[in-house]
């Protein structure tokens, strides 16, 4: 049996084409898949930032109110009452 070059081309090169074809193909997904993570990432980056800033301001203002009502619990007077319950309705209106 003989080796015949122009059989061992018929068999290897389209094998050849196929892997540089199949690397291109790669390339060109990863190119098109990482500018559309980069494109997500900057619009809404700055959607979660909101989020967490109005997250953070909602749960000051509740501590704030869950202290003030504990405290007056135990050394309130009427004004106090009214100022919590203006606090309160203000915070629900805000919410809502």
């Amino acid at each position: 049996m003989e080796f015949d070059p122009v059989k061992a081309i018929d068999l290897v090169l389209p094998a050849v084409i196929t892997v540089i074809c199949n690397i291109l193909f790669y390339l060109w997904i990863k190119k098109s898949v990482d500018k559309s993570l980069e494109q997500y990432k900057i619009s809404y980056s700055g959607i979660f930032k909101e989020k967490i800033d109005i997250y953070r301001e909602l749960l000051s203002k509740t501590y704030n109110i869950k202290r003030t009502i504990s405290r007056f619990q135990y050394v309130g007077t009427k004004e106090e009452g009214a100022e919590i319950m203006e606090s309160i309705n203000q915070y629900l209106t805000i919410t809502s």
